[in-house]
């Protein structure tokens, strides 16, 4: 047998034989491979039991997922996964880290002390908040402390904290507008009931000082606030008087106008002023006879007696007035004033336009005399005229209209 595979190997080829000597040298190093990944497996391994690493543990799995070891080291990382976190949530010791804890691990082997420290911390939490009481504190305390123990009476403390702000602000800065905030905000608030009593004393004073100082819009927006929020209010009566009052004046108003005026001496003229609803308002007033515009103003050359009027005499007057207006009652105003008139007396000479000048005995050409009177508007628009003057120791009746 020996003899024939001797013989056999003699027909081998040189290429024949490298391969062989190949292959055999693949499997030798293929061996000493597994050798080696052996010893490196045996030392990390010892090397992951002295150092209880997460990180060592991880790199044996990886790098050895089939290996007798894997179960053992795989235990011993969640083991020390868990270690880890509790280390880290001691270290930084707050709610939120021991939660970062509790959350994977609720049944875990530090969650009874987690939990223990969460209500502690919870507890120290709460009592400074409560301690400190301002709105800050006591957010913080329910931001931060989502499961906390004490929530509910947080809200509460920070809600009378709210209400105590508001309602001092409003003390603070003593606006109107301040305490109706609260009391829209707290109608049945622990301060509602001062509140209330200064809102309606401040509605009826501002709604008195309104119509006082004539801003009828102000008054009414008051009276109604008062009417609509204190009907039974001690001033309601008042408030109701007052508010048709406003409502009256609001519907008044001033105006100027321009308008015809005639005079039983038989003058006519035009009229302007103001109608002021609210006090004094100005006029005037000018009139002329239809004689005047036939006057060429020339000195008298005769002073007559009044048995030597002639037949047919003209006289030129004029009148120029002003004065003052009042309203007595809406939408009546008394007017009184003063003016000077001017008079001429003349006749056309027998129609041959030449006009003869003269004067009556004891007769002044100009005389200043006192007026007095009424107007009256009706509606919006149209406004009536009547008064006397009393010119040259008459009494004379004025009539007019106006827009």
């Amino acid at each position: 047998m020996k003899s024939k595979t001797k013989y056999l190997l003699l027909f081998f080829t040189e290429e024949q034989y490298a391969s062989k000597n190949t292959f055999k040298e693949a499997n030798i190093k293929k061996g000493n491979e597994k050798i080696q990944n052996r010893i490196n497996e045996e030392d990390l391994y010892k090397r992951a039991k002295r150092n209880s690493s997460v990180d060592i543990y991880r790199e044996f799995l990886k790098s050895h997922p089939k290996s007798d070891y894997v179960k053992e080291i795989n235990d011993l990382l969640i083991i020390q996964e868990e270690e880890d976190l509790w280390s880290k949530s001691r270290e930084i010791n707050t709610v939120k880290s021991y939660y970062e804890y509790l959350n994977p691990y609720p049944s875990g082997k530090y969650a009874t002390t987690a939990t223990s420290e969460i209500k502690t911390l919870d507890k120290q939490a709460y009592d400074k908040a409560i301690s400190l009481g301002s709105q800050e504190s006591l957010n913080y305390y329910l931001n931060t402390y989502k499961k906390g123990e004490y929530r509910d009476a947080v809200r509460i403390k920070l809600n009378e904290k709210i209400e105590y702000d508001v309602y001092m602000y409003a003390r603070a800065n003593n606006y109107i507008e301040n305490y109706e905030t609260y009391i829209n905000r707290y109608p049945k608030g622990k301060y509602a009931t001062e509140v209330n009593e200064i809102i309606k004393k401040s509605y009826f004073k501002f709604a008195n000082d309104g119509y006082k100082d004539k801003n009828y819009t102000k008054a009414i927006s008051y009276y109604s606030k008062y009417i609509h929020n204190y009907p039974y209010g001690k001033d309601i009566d008042q408030a109701n008087k007052g508010l048709k009052k406003a409502n009256k004046k609001s519907r008044q108003f001033s105006s100027g106008y321009f308008g015809y005026t005639y005079e039983s001496q038989g003058m006519h003229g035009f009229t302007l002023g103001k109608l002021n609803k609210d006090g004094i308002g100005l006029y005037t007033n000018l009139r002329v006879s239809p004689d005047f515009l036939e006057l060429t103003y020339k000195k008298p050359e005769l002073e007559l007696t009044e048995d030597q009027i002639p037949e047919g005499e003209k006289i030129a007057i004029a009148s120029l007035s002003a004065g003052l207006s009042y309203p007595v009652f809406y939408p009546v105003w008394l007017y009184v004033g003063g003016g000077a008139n001017f008079q001429e007396r003349f006749n056309n000479n027998d129609n041959e336009h030449i006009n003869d000048y003269y004067s009556l005995e004891g007769e002044e050409h100009l005389a200043f005399y006192p007026e007095a009177g009424i107007n009256v508007r009706l509606g919006q628009r149209f406004n009536i005229i009547a008064g006397v003057v009393y010119l040259r120791g008459e009494i004379l009746y004025k009539v007019g209209f106006g827009f």
